[in-house]
């Protein structure tokens, strides 16, 4: 795969059945999208478990996740858990990672402490997994499963809507996943992400297609907006306390 080829994809949120996923997978392949990418909300559907379903049902698309974090799921088990998937679906496997939002976090009392260097250590511990050798975090054994298994290398990318992160993945990635911000941040974001290496982007605006999905996704937007950067609900003329004032109730089920 040449990831700087273009390419065209989905990125979902993973709250339907688990079977429904599987087919709207299925749907996607058979529609000529490229990709697909699953979300690590908590505890919503399980997307390396999906994901491996759909890799037996498919032979085109790339099925990623997107994305997971080094809080919920250590560096490790998360590489191999996708280097499983990788090997089922005969080398399409895609492993997003970055810090981990706070509607990902929040349901295991979970904390995003040092995300750069947390992700950055990810990385390293992941592509070591991949690689079949040992590295700080990580002793490799001789059943473990590999990048060799599939064929093909995993490609990994960094999902993060500051600098920290987008630099790291210009750095040490291949590829920077940007989502769950406005458009109007785009340019800044894929700046930084291309600002050591001409990496790839993959690019998902969200969008809502009736004022019932609007409704429906509201409290998603809710959390992404928090967790950006503090200059982006400034700029769409939103104040951080109201935002947090709306993801308590949101938490506490008063919304």
């Amino acid at each position: 795969m040449n990831s700087l080829l273009p390419h065209t994809g989905i990125w979902l949120f993973p709250e339907a059945p688990a079977p429904q996923l599987v087919e709207v997978i299925q749907e996607a392949e058979a529609v000529g999208l490229d990709e697909l990418w699953l979300g690590d909300e908590g505890p919503a559907r399980e997307p390396f478990s999906v994901l491996s379903a759909a890799a037996v049902k498919t032979s085109q698309i790339l099925l990623g996740v997107g994305i997971t974090n080094p809080y919920v799921r250590t560096p490790g088990l998360a590489a191999s858990s996708m280097l499983t998937v990788h090997e089922l679906s005969g080398g399409r496997a895609l492993l997003g990672v970055g810090a981990g939002g706070q509607m990902s976090l929040n349901p295991f009392g979970l904390e995003a402490v040092a995300p750069a260097s947390e992700t950055e250590r990810f990385i390293d511990i992941a592509r070591a997994v991949a690689q079949g050798r040992s590295t700080d975090g990580y002793h490799h054994q001789d059943h473990a499963i590999t990048e060799a298994d599939a064929g093909s290398p995993m490609p990994i990318y960094v999902g993060g809507r500051g600098p920290r992160l987008n630099t790291l993945a210009s750095a040490k990635a291949d590829g920077a996943f940007v989502a769950g911000m406005p458009p109007f941040r785009y340019d800044e974001v894929i700046g930084w992400a291309r600002s050591e290496r001409p990496i790839d982007i993959a690019l998902y605006p969200s969008v809502a297609f009736d004022e019932e999905a609007i409704e429906h996704h509201r409290p998603e937007m809710i959390w992404a907006l928090l967790d950006a950067p503090p200059d982006t609900a400034s700029a769409l003329g939103l104040d951080q306390a109201e935002l947090a004032a709306a993801a308590e109730d949101l938490r506490s089920g008063n919304a």
